[in-house]
């Protein structure tokens, strides 16, 4: 009997030890994997990573490469040896070049969407042949087969300027294009970049009009009334003879002489004088800025212009005799600006309204005589 409560007692001491070796196990265990959570980071790559940004109009480029140097990839016997002839080369060193718009563009004259492509090209002596693949969430940065959207056969320039890390750069920047290029070693490689910079700019400016015309906001509507007229002139002076944007131009006239009638509706209103006020002291205007009819005179002038450039002279006419018979000139006004102070800031309105009814009966004899 006390024999059995001897080994008994054993047994139990055994398993306490057990348990609380474990338990300090664990517990050790546990303290190195903190340690280890604690202290774990992310290793440089293996070659310095650039990021190069292009804007043009309102388009962002971004081309996000690796640079390995020449004396990494086996110095001199760079391309056909270290780099060999036809086969798929990720044109840099541990990851491609990426190349992302904000919007769509062209490169070499084929259409692309906004978005980022990953770059691979098959070296040759003379021409390489450049891939680009679409770079999304499903790609995860690698170029595949069924992810091809495009390949360019690119002749290649030599260099007498040898470039020891690999680079890419935007040269010859203007409003609607530019050019990426390539450089490594002695090799160089221009990429024609383009965007549809009208298109664009016509689609900013509608987004920009649209939520101008969604808004409830009584300085919204002022805002969206000049704006209309500003977007217009712009196209008129942009359409050289494009009819379309020369009937959108009037359209964004006829807008704003829209926007006129809604203000001038509230302005006559029972709180006509506080929205002035209000409005005014909002956009830095003066009160008697809310007289629209000398401003109305310039819409018509630029919807009379618009209506001849399309050949539709009886129209422009109409427009033209409409502005001279509402009597947005007024005579007698033009009478008191001999009288008034040449600091006046009333007689330099006076003297933009002479000029612009100078304008509306030259351009209604030029249109008389073509009918």
């Amino acid at each position: 009997m006390n024999n059995s409560l001897k080994y008994l007692s054993l047994l139990l001491c055994l398993i306490i030890l057990s348990s609380c070796g474990s338990t300090e196990e664990s517990n050790n265990n546990e303290t190195s994997n903190d340690m280890k959570t604690e202290l774990s980071f992310s290793p440089p790559e293996h070659y310095p990573v650039s990021t190069i940004t292009q804007d043009i109009g309102y388009t962002r480029f971004t081309v996000k490469y690796d640079r390995p140097n020449v004396s990494q990839f086996g110095g001199s016997s760079l391309f056909g040896k270290s780099i060999p002839m036809n086969q798929l080369w990720n044109m840099g060193g541990s990851i491609p070049p990426t190349i992302t718009s904000s919007d769509k563009f062209s490169i070499d004259g084929q259409e692309l969407a906004a978005g980022s492509y990953i770059l691979s090209a098959e070296i040759n002596d003379n021409v390489w042949k450049v891939h680009l693949y679409g770079n999304n969430e499903k790609t995860n940065g690698k170029a595949e087969e069924s992810n091809k959207v495009l390949s360019l056969s690119k002749k290649i320039e030599t260099s007498t300027n040898r470039v020891e890390c690999l680079s890419f750069s935007f040269e010859s920047v203007s409003y609607d294009n530019t050019q990426l290029v390539f450089a490594w070693d002695n090799v160089r490689i221009p990429f024609d970049l383009s965007i549809n910079y009208e298109a664009l700019v016509l689609n900013k400016i509608n987004d920009f009009l649209s939520n101008l015309d969604n808004s409830k906001s009584e300085e919204d509507l002022i805002k969206s009334r000049f704006y209309y007229e500003q977007s217009a002139n712009y196209l008129s002076k942009v359409s050289s003879n494009n009819d379309e944007l020369f009937a959108l131009s009037n359209n964004w006239l006829d807008k704003a002489v829209e926007k006129d009638n809604q203000i001038a509706s509230i302005i006559n209103g029972e709180n006509g004088g506080a929205f002035k006020e209000a409005i005014a002291s909002s956009l830095s205007i003066k009160p008697s800025d809310f007289d629209f009819s000398s401003k109305k005179a310039t819409i018509y002038w630029l919807k009379a212009n618009n209506l001849a450039r399309l050949g539709q002279h009886s129209e422009a006419l109409d427009v033209i005799n409409q502005i001279l018979v509402d009597n947005t000139f007024d005579d007698e006004l033009f009478a008191a600006s001999d009288e008034s102070s040449d600091e006046s800031a009333d007689k330099d309105m006076v003297d933009k309204d002479h000029a612009l009814y100078g304008y509306f009966t030259q351009l209604k004899s030029k249109l008389e005589s073509l009918q």
